[in-house]
C-alpha cells in the first residue's frame, strides 16, 4: 500500500497563499476601511452638487436662510430667486407660523377636507389665532398663515375667519347684525374676488383679480391666509400660488388684504356650497 506524501514544500505553500489571495480579493467590502472626505459647508460643494441639495428643501428653509448670515443667506436667497419666491411680501408670508390643525366637525381626511356636496355648509378650524395661543409665538407681532387647496370650484366658495360666537348655519362674511363676526372672501365659480364682512350690511364692490383661480386637470391651485396682529387690530391677507403643470414651478401672486377689529378670539373659517371642495395643508408646504 503505496502513501501519498508531498514531496515539494514550496508548491503547497505557493497553492495555499493563492488560495487565500483569492479569498481575501472576494471579502465584503465592509471590511476595508477607507478614509471618509468631509465637508465643512455648503459653500465648498461644487455649484451643481449644492443647488441640488438645495432643490430638495422646502421654502420654508430657504428663508430661514435667507434670514440667517454669510455663505447660507447667499444660497437660500439665490435658491429662492430660482423658484420666483424671492420679493419681499413672500418672504415675510414664509417667515410666519404655520398653523396645524383640524376641521371641526370631520375625522381623518375629512378632518382637512371641506365639501358642498351634500349642501352648503360652514366648517371651524381647531386652532385659535388670536389671545394668547399666538401671542405666544412673538409677542410684538404675531403673525401665522395656512393653505387651502382648491380641489374643485364649481360651486360657492368663502374663506377666512370667524369668531367663536358664529355657527355653522351661516355663511362667512354674512350680515350678522352684531350677534357674530366673520371677514373673509367670497369667491364665485364664475371668476373675481369679493371682500365680506358680517359687520357690513352694504356687499363690497368685487374685485377682478389678473389671475385666474380655479382648479383643472393638471392645474393647482393654492389659497394662502396671513393673519397678522398688532395693538387694536388685525389684517388678514389672501394670496394664492399657482401651479400650471404637475412638474412646473409654483407662482404666487398676491391678491388682497382687509383689516378687521381686534377680538379675542378668532379661527380659521370655510364655507361651501354644493360643486366645491377644499382641502388643508398642513404644517409647512413645500413649495
Amino acid at each position: 500500500m503505496s502513501t501519498l506524501t508531498w514531496s515539494c514544500c514550496p508548491c503547497w505553500l505557493w497553492l495555499a497563499s493563492s488560495s487565500f489571495d483569492s479569498m481575501s480579493a472576494m471579502a465584503p467590502a465592509r471590511s476595508i476601511r477607507r478614509p471618509r472626505e468631509s465637508v465643512a459647508s455648503l459653500a465648498e460643494l461644487s455649484a451643481d452638487l449644492r443647488n441640488q441639495v438645495l432643490a430638495w428643501l422646502p421654502a420654508v428653509a430657504l428663508a430661514r436662510m435667507q434670514a440667517a448670515s454669510g455663505p447660507f443667506a447667499d444660497c437660500g436667497r439665490a435658491a429662492l430667486s430660482a423658484r420666483g419666491l424671492a420679493s419681499l411680501r413672500v418672504l415675510h408670508w414664509l417667515e410666519a407660523q404655520a398653523l396645524s390643525f383640524a376641521w371641526g366637525g370631520g375625522a381623518g381626511i375629512d378632518a382637512l377636507q371641506v365639501s358642498g356636496d351634500d349642501g352648503w355648509l360652514t366648517e371651524f378650524g381647531s386652532a385659535r389665532i388670536t389671545g394668547t395661543e399666538v401671542a405666544a409665538l412673538d409677542a410684538a407681532s404675531p403673525r401665522c398663515r395656512w393653505e387651502l387647496e382648491l380641489l374643485r370650484h364649481d360651486g360657492l366658495l368663502v374663506v377666512g375667519v370667524a369668531d367663536e360666537s358664529m355657527q355653522d348655519n351661516a355663511f362667512v362674511g354674512v350680515f350678522g347684525d352684531g350677534g357674530w363676526a366673520s371677514v373673509g372672501w367670497e369667491l364665485p365659480h364664475q371668476g373675481g374676488l369679493q371682500p365680506v364682512d358680517s359687520s357690513r350690511s352694504i356687499p363690497v364692490p368685487l374685485l377682478r383679480p389678473l389671475v385666474h383661480i380655479r382648479p383643472a386637470r393638471g392645474r393647482r391651485v393654492v389659497l394662502g391666509l396671513h393673519f397678522k396682529q398688532s395693538p387694536g387690530y388685525a389684517v388678514l391677507e389672501l394670496s394664492v400660488r399657482l401651479q400650471e403643470r404637475p412638474d412646473g414651478p409654483w407662482i404666487w401672486h398676491f391678491l388682497d388684504a382687509v383689516s378687521i377689529p381686534h377680538l379675542p378670539m378668532l379661527r380659521p373659517a370655510v364655507s361651501t356650497n354644493i360643486g366645491a371642495k377644499v382641502r388643508l395643508l398642513n404644517g409647512d408646504a413645500e413649495i
